[in-house]
């Protein structure tokens, strides 16, 4: 179970820090982002498109952050191997 943990009781220091750092840019910022993260889960490595935005209050103020990842993991083998393919 993943609730009522953090990016750092789930995954390595250094992918959390980055999941972290992205989550905290938009709560100071009140901006959404959206960016290709690496994310290692039982030993094997993803890769998703991570998109966090502000969840805000009737009155506009931030309260938190919604987020949403898609597992493109696939897509970005098979981009890798058509690329590695065309170097040869």
């Amino acid at each position: 179970h993943t609730i009522g943990k953090t990016d750092a009781d789930l995954f390595p220091e250094q992918e959390a820090a980055v999941l972290t750092a992205v989550k905290q840019r938009v709560l100071d910022s009140g901006e959404g982002a959206r960016q290709n993260v690496r994310a290692t889960s039982g030993g094997k490595t993803f890769v998703y498109d991570l998109t966090v935005e502000p969840l805000r209050d009737d009155a506009g103020a931030i309260i938190g952050i919604t987020c949403a990842a898609l597992d493109i993991t696939e897509r970005e083998c098979r981009e890798r191997t058509a690329t590695e393919a065309e170097g040869t």
